[in-house]
């Protein structure tokens, strides 16, 4: 063997893919020249060293892409020339799209759908034999302005005053305020009576959409006469 023919040898030596006879003639020749020796030296080095290389797994991609290259070609090779299978495999493709588009959209619209008749049942019944209570609240507006429902049982020893009072939830005075403010403060003992005369007066709390809220109502009464403005 020449140098030529047992160099292009060497990796298939190292690798042990050789025949006995082709090994013994490249090892008889690597005994008589040095610099086919060397090489092989060199080539024994090489195979060392990718042994201590850590294995590389292929990315999960790969895997999946030459999977669908295969399906593909196997598709192709099947349909080629046979129009019957070409017409099946359209079919099929046309079958899986539809599928992937409705079934996002399935379970939602029948999840909505069970959902309207389950609440359409149990309210209709409610709709058909509600009953009239006495208790209802008529929303004639959508806000209603607190109102007097009971006044003081006693007297009131001033000539005319206008009072602007504040009512929370429950129907209770909170805070008042006097058109006349300078005669009240002159007069302490006219501010107890018209304190006491508004914490033993009976309001009916403001509405918003028939729910109690807190709410402002304009009282003017004197002597003789009580009116209540809005």
């Amino acid at each position: 063997m020449n140098c030529r023919s047992v160099r292009s040898s060497l990796s298939a030596l190292v690798d042990g893919q050789l025949s006995e006879s082709q090994r013994e003639h490249v090892y008889r020749h690597l005994q008589q020249c040095s610099c086919c020796a060397e090489i092989y030296q060199q080539t024994l080095r090489v195979q060392k060293a990718l042994r201590k290389l850590p294995l590389l797994a292929p990315p999960p991609h790969l895997t999946t892409a030459l999977l669908i290259l295969a399906s593909r070609e196997r598709v192709r090779q099947m349909t080629q020339g046979r129009p019957a299978a070409l017409v099946a495999y359209l079919g099929g493709r046309a079958r899986l799209w539809l599928d992937n588009i409705m079934r996002p959209v399935a379970l939602p619209v029948a999840g909505g759908l069970l959902s309207a008749i389950i609440l359409f049942c149990t309210l209709v019944p409610n709709m058909l034999f509600q009953r009239p209570s006495g208790q209802d609240v008529p929303l004639l507006a959508l806000y209603s302005d607190p109102a007097v429902i009971n006044p003081a049982p006693f007297g009131f020893d001033a000539d005319h005053f206008i009072l602007e009072v504040t009512v929370d939830r429950n129907g209770r005075m909170v805070d008042y305020s006097i058109a006349d403010g300078d005669r009240l403060i002159q007069n302490p003992r006219l501010r107890r009576s018209i304190e006491n005369y508004v914490l033993f007066t009976g309001f009916s709390p403001a509405r918003a959409f028939g729910q109690p809220v807190y709410g402002r109502v304009t009282v003017s009464f004197s002597r003789y006469q009580f009116r209540v403005g809005s």
